[in-house]
């Protein structure tokens, strides 16, 4: 695992123990529910099950289990693909929820899109921007070209480092719940 998987991990990590602080505190209000989803190439999607963001127990075991999930081959990236299919898992997700939930996809990549098929660039093409699923990328570093995405996403920003992450998704949860609709 490079330096930089490492720190993304940690962040990610940190935010999901802070989702989790929050829906404690939200006491008889819909449970939130997260997933973190691993991509790379148009054919490489790693999706961790989505868990229920109140459990302490489901908080501790996912945080500790993104280290080890096989992480998809890098060189390439897909971002249309990956937005794509992590918005389908968020839907298919809510099928299995007693309540009616808001979905919030937030994309993080540290490059630009090289590698989604024309099919898929369509599919986000013809499926954003929609009141159903808030769309946010995050862009970290300078090779993080995240420009084309501001005609479909909620919310398209860019960050120096990984360091400023958790702030970025903050700002990014903060939008999300203004814009809510359920």
């Amino acid at each position: 695992m490079s330096a930089g998987e490492a720190r993304l991990l940690l962040k990610i990590s940190a935010y999901l123990k802070i989702l989790n602080a929050k829906a404690k505190a939200q006491k008889g209000m819909p449970a939130d529910w997260a997933g973190v989803h691993y991509f790379g190439g148009d054919t490489d999607f790693e999706p961790i099950p989505y868990y229920n963001c109140s459990h302490d127990a489901e908080t501790r075991l996912v945080s500790s289990g993104i280290s080890r999930v096989a992480h998809p081959k890098y060189g390439h990236t897909a971002i249309y693909t990956a937005l794509a299919k992590g918005t389908y898992m968020a839907l298919r997700h809510e099928k299995k929820l007693a309540d009616e939930h808001a979905h919030v996809v937030i994309l993080i990549t540290d490059g630009s899109d090289t590698n989604s098929s024309a099919r898929f660039k369509k599919l986000i093409g013809q499926t954003f921007p929609n009141k159903r699923v808030f769309l946010a990328v995050i862009g970290v570093g300078s090779g993080a070209k995240v420009h084309e995405f501001k005609q479909y996403a909620d919310d398209v920003r860019s960050i120096d480092n990984f360091g400023r992450l958790v702030a970025g998704i903050e700002a990014t949860s903060i939008i999300a719940q203004k814009k809510r609709t359920y």
